[in-house]
């Protein structure tokens, strides 16, 4: 993701918005360092895969 910052503004913007959406306490407390990670890579390949993740916690409220 290095190199032309706008042409991957929108890249890094979406990658930040998985991982935020990964990183709730559910998943802090389940997973092992290691396990973590491989997760939050999934969880984030997944995002970039299907457009989406279907979070709903405080910080990310139920779609209307």
């Amino acid at each position: 993701m290095k190199g032309n910052f706008r042409g991957n503004a929108g890249i890094q913007k979406l990658h930040k918005r998985f991982r935020k959406a990964f990183r709730i306490q559910e998943n802090l407390n389940h997973y092992s360092d290691e396990g973590f990670k491989n997760a939050e890579r999934n969880s984030i390949k997944h995002g970039f895969l299907n457009g989406k993740i279907e979070v709903f916690a405080p910080d990310h409220p139920v779609p209307q």
